[in-house]
């Protein structure tokens, strides 16, 4: 740090000497913060710190007040030197200069002058109250950030910055009175005691006070004693040791016989009181009045305990979000929500099981099976008289981060694992206790009697599903979504569905009229088509539950048949004509690749109410289905993404032929799915003025639109996969390139391709700069582009890239794919970027997850490795240098299924620890 880049603001040089010696004291700091905990977020930021003793060994975050005492080590390569504290050389008209460093390492000087000692702390700073701030005129505006010493013209440090400024050029510090104590108790190994009568104290002018009823010889005797402003009580904390004796505007004029404190006196006198009483003299209206108070622990309403079950983070209500919306310091807060928990809202119950703290928690949800779902009741810190419901979903993926962290606030002690938790929770959080299934009547309701029994039928096959992804892969992210499919094959129990966002590891939970039936699970995924297979249980379903037929004709513009919408509430049929049929592609995400079909046949039918649902089916007048259909995007947007109430030309109503269906499904029922291949190309339709822009000849275009009753199109080559007959341009397919056709089968439109391929090249012939040629096109296996294995590590989710990655980047650097990280990981923390490929660890080249595998294992914990990649955002390399931290972001694989789930925490090699 004495190597900082020298700032550029103008000093004097009396300051010269000050801002040198205090430059070797000052330090970056970075901050993860995994867990959620009271409103703060996961996330990762840095702000600037300065060394005051060498010798102090543990660490300390003050219950309400914003600043901590953090461990020092380690530090042998610098010369740093200490900073003392002196609170009380801060005074109006003092002389400051802040010194500090940016998440940049540079160095920034700023001088200022205070102005007043005795400020409210402002709103933004959340969680700081029963203290005052100092506010101070800037010189300058230069940048300030959390931390940064404020040092008089002899060096001393009398204010600490909170990075918060009320005007441009004004800086609010705070002052050094509690960091001043608690140091002195650290430096003692003594144990730092903190009182609270639960009350929230400001500072308010005597002018004011004279408002609230302070008459006018009580003002004088403030006075008298150089006060011009006095303690009032501003929230009152019901259930609290001073519920039943003060009131929100009380003036208080003493405590325990000393005349007018100021709140550092206050806040001694309940820190040394704890477990005590303190007389409170106050002022209420025309009358002074007398208490004594109980003095509560403040570190008993401080969180001590943080849980994750089912994904969620749980811990008690914290003393400083109590005093924020003026409710009960009690109650479990869920501070990350997750599997029907609601994030910044209390818990008050679990399939109507009472839970009023962490140990009711943890003894209702352990006791619940994977794969059940919940039904919670929350309340609001806003409106605790108001309950709310919501239902959840168990999960088997196991919760992020160790599962119970302790720490013991009154001897500085910082979050430790609770390595006995984890362990009763590895059994069920592999997935190896699942709620077993429950037969079921399902009933659907329906809209439509005037259509055929026959047709009717077909909501016999109707399964609705939820679906949760709780492994981020393929650039999606955790969701939630619920989905509708047809049965298949009733004795063997498949469902086919459309795709969206699901994925080999997602879970499936089957819903029929709104009734829980099972928990199936995914078999088969296709990568070009948005289509799904799901293998169910069939026995638990009790009634006349049946497998739909499919025909696997195509249909006509003009043709008569059925559209049939899905939907849990209701259902409907109706009968209608296909008003147009034409292509609709929804484009790559360059940004961020993830999932999305091919170009699909839009069919137009002649209704509206088909824009109500978002899965429906095409039948035809015997009640067999023609196509699966469902809502999608006509433009470069997230399919899964895509709203139900859109309306408008913006809505296109996409189809999956009944051949493919019937294709994918003999061969998952044959065991010939592992078999499936698939295209490395993607086509696009082209307007006729695209396709003779591009060299295609009129006499084409014309013998392909005779009739205007059948569609027939041209269509071109984009976002081809790199493979290896790129190395030969002229047998290779480009973008761009005309497809006539494909196996000497003319391709005049989407029914024409098939939805996978059994062999490992195809021939195309095209037609490039107006010139007819053959090239061949290699096709892609299905086991080269399921994403079945996955690592994540320092907070990072890596897997081989996937099909939509493929084709966005070009080439591909290794099979080691970052495609997002968990927010407050270190990867965030050090800038490590989605979308982003591993060439090298620690200088070791890194081609296959295996290989990535491998050299992350040899890592010591707590220690700094470098790793190398491209970046695809911006086609920049990468070199960044990470700190492993495996006690916050342990590093985990995952397999297909999940119950395959492994961590890598416990092979990591952990240095010995001299301290």
């Amino acid at each position: 740090m004495a190597e900082l880049v020298r700032s550029s603001t103008s000093e004097s040089k009396e300051w010269e000497s000050v801002v040198k010696k205090v430059r070797k004291s000052i330090c970056m700091i970075r901050v993860t913060c995994e867990h959620s905990v009271n409103d703060t977020p996961s996330s990762a930021w840095t702000g600037t710190g300065f060394l005051i003793d060498f010798e102090i060994k543990v660490r300390y975050a003050d219950p309400i007040h914003d600043f901590s005492v953090l461990e020092v080590q380690n530090f042998t390569s610098l010369s740093f030197g200490e900073l003392s504290l002196e609170p009380n050389e801060a005074f109006d008209g003092c002389e400051i200069c802040l010194v500090g460093v940016d998440s940049e390492m540079r160095a920034f000087t700023g001088r200022a002058t205070i102005r007043n000692t005795n400020c409210n702390p402002p709103d933004s700073v959340v969680g700081d109250f029963n203290t005052t701030y100092i506010s101070a005129d800037a010189k300058t505006t230069t940048w300030d950030s959390p931390g940064t010493p404020a040092v008089n013209i002899d060096g001393q440090v009398v204010g600490l910055s909170c990075g918060v400024l009320i005007r441009s050029s004004v800086r609010l510090l705070l002052p050094l009175n509690a960091p001043l104590r608690t140091l002195r108790l650290l430096r003692q190994k003594e144990q730092i005691h903190r009182g609270t009568v639960q009350i929230k104290w400001i500072m308010k002018p005597l002018n004011e006070c004279r408002r609230l009823g302070l008459p006018h010889w009580k003002e004088q005797a403030f006075r008298a004693v150089k006060r011009d402003s006095a303690i009032v009580a501003e929230v009152v904390l019901p259930k609290g040791p001073a519920e039943r004796h003060l009131e929100p505007g009380d003036i208080l004029l003493s405590v325990n016989a000393e005349w007018a404190p100021d709140l550092f006196r206050l806040e001694e006198y309940m820190n040394l009181n704890v477990g005590g009483t303190l007389r409170f003299r106050c002022w209420r209206r025309n009358q002074e009045l007398d208490f004594d108070i109980q003095v509560q622990d403040l570190h008993d309403v401080t969180p001590s305990r943080l849980i994750t079950r089912a994904g969620a983070c749980f811990h008690l209500l914290a003393y400083s979000q109590a005093i924020r919306f003026v409710v009960p310091a009690e109650g479990v807060y869920v501070s990350s929500g997750s599997s029907g928990f609601m994030s910044h809202h209390l818990v008050t119950s679990i399939n109507g099981r009472a839970v009023s703290n962490l140990d009711g928690l943890i003894a209702v949800i352990d006791g619940l099976k994977v794969g059940t779902h919940i039904v919670t009741c929350h309340k609001k810190l806003e409106d605790l008289k108001t309950p709310i419901s919501n239902i959840g979903f168990i999960s088997c993926w196991p919760s992020r981060g160790p599962n119970e962290l302790n720490r013991e606030p009154r001897q500085g002690g910082g979050w430790t694992e609770n390595k006995a938790s984890l362990q009763s929770l590895i059994l069920r959080d592999c997935g190896l206790d699942y709620q077993q299934p429950q037969q079921r009547m399902t009933r659907l309701p329906v809209r439509g009697d005037n259509v055929p029994s026959r047709i009717r039928e077909i909501f016999r096959s109707v399964v609705a599903f939820e679906c949760y992804n709780f492994v981020p892969i393929e650039g999606q992210n955790q969701s939630r979504q619920l989905n509708f499919g047809l049965i298949v094959d009733m004795e063997r129990g498949f469902i086919v569905a459309p795709r969206f966002n699901a994925n080999l590891f997602s879970e499936i939970s089957i819903l029929t009229a709104n009734s829980i039936a099972t928990k199936a699970h995914i078999v088969y995924v296709h990568h070009t088509t948005n289509l799904v297979v799901i293998k169910f249980e069939p026995s638990i379903f009790q009634g006349n539950m049946q497998a739909a037929s499919f025909t696997p004709s195509h249909f006509q513009k003009g043709e008569k048949f059925y559209y049939v919408g899905f939907d849990l509430k209701e259902s409907a049929a109706v009968k209608t004509t296909v008003e147009s049929l034409r292509d609709v592609t929804i484009f790559l995400h360059g940004s961020a690749p993830h999932f999305r079909p091919f170009t699909f046949e839009h069919c137009q039918i002649d209704t509206a109410i088909s824009r109500h649902f978002r899965v429906g089916a095409l039948l035809n007048t015997q009640g067999a289905v023609i196509a699966l259909q469902f809502l999608a995007a006509d433009g470069p947007c997230y399919i899964q993404q895509f709203p139900l109430d859109v309306r408008g030309d913006f809505a296109k109503h996409c189809t999956i032929s009944a051949k493919c269906i019937l294709t994918v499904v003999s061969d998952v029922q044959n065991g010939k799915s592992d078999a499936h291949r698939f295209a490395s190309f993607d086509i696009i339709p082209l307007t006729t003025f695209e396709a003779t822009a591009m060299g295609a000849p009129l006499g084409l275009i014309y013998r392909r639109n005779v009739f205007e009753q059948q569609f027939h199109g041209v269509y071109a080559a984009t976002s081809t996969s790199p493979t290896e007959s790129d190395k030969v341009p002229e047998l290779s397919l480009r973008k761009g390139d005309i497809i006539l056709a494909l196996d000497d089968k003319p391709v005049t439109k989407m029914a024409d391709l098939p939805c996978t391929y059994t062999q490992d090249r195809v021939v195309l012939r095209i037609l490039r700069h107006g010139q007819e040629s053959t090239v061949i096109a290699p096709t892609l296996p299905a086991w080269e582009l399921d994403i079945d294995y996955a690592i994540q590590f320092c907070g990072a989710w890596l897997h081989k890239p996937h099909l939509a990655a493929l084709q966005t980047f070009n080439p591909v650097h290794s099979q080691v794919y970052i495609t997002t990280y968990e927010c407050g990981s270190p990867a965030q923390l050090y800038g490590v970027p989605p979308q982003a490929f591993v060439c090298a660890v620690d200088g070791f080249k890194v081609i296959t997850m295996a290989d990535f595998r491998d050299l992350i294992l040899r890592i010591p914990d707590r220690t700094e490795f470098t790793l190398k990649g491209e970046a695809q955002s911006d086609f920049s390399k990468l070199m960044l240098s990470i700190k492993v931290n495996s006690a916050t972001t342990a590093a985990k694989s995952v397999r297909k299924p999940l119950a395959m789930v492994e961590s890598l925490a416990n092979s990591f090699i952990t240095e010995d620890d001299d301290d």
